[in-house]
């Protein structure tokens, strides 16, 4: 080899090297896209009760508020639904629904009805149906705020704890 061709290869080292990943690097990739969707997995369930918590907490605030709106001058509550509130336009069609009644129009897929409370007219009873028993109690311990007297409960039980192995049921609360 002549000097000339020794410095030849010196400068241009190399000419066919290849590049790309080996076989290493991506098992590493794959390892960390494997352990992120395992986190994403195990916290979506937790991201969707406090979604859920959230949206039905601002739906009983706006229900709440608007009720009083409906009463105007009327002396109590005897007529009050979720549709004749639909119907004097005091509730959005988010929470009226398709059918103005409030059917399928909680986070769960339940209901929101409102009736006259029993005990005094001049109080409302709130139920929201297929609330899911994992977070029943939870929420209507959220709820009791919103409440008169603390009166949200769960399936009838006053909100106390989380219910992890309870099936689906309603809560109830005074306004």
């Amino acid at each position: 080899m002549t000097f000339a061709q020794k410095l030849k290869a010196k400068m241009n080292p190399v000419v066919n090297k290849q590049s790309g990943f080996t076989l290493i690097e991506l098992l590493i990739v794959l390892v960390v896209i494997a352990i992120l969707s395992l986190v994403g997995y195990l916290v979506k369930p937790k991201v969707m009760d406090m979604v859920s918590t959230y949206q039905v907490t601002n739906a009983v605030s706006t229900i709440s508020a608007e009720t009083l709106a409906w009463k105007g001058a009327k002396t109590n509550f005897t007529d009050i639904s979720v549709a004749s509130m639909c119907d004097s336009g005091q509730l959005s069609l988010e929470l009226c629904g398709a059918a103005n009644d409030g059917v399928g129009t909680n986070p769960f897929g339940g209901d929101y009805t409102l009736t006259v409370n029993a005990e005094d007219a001049n109080l409302i009873d709130l139920t929201m149906t297929k609330v899911p028993g994992a977070i029943g109690k939870k929420l209507a311990n959220t709820l009791k705020d919103h409440s008169v007297g603390d009166s949200a409960k769960f399936n009838g039980t006053p909100a106390t704890s989380a219910d992890k192995k309870g099936t689906a049921g309603s809560i109830t609360m005074t306004i």
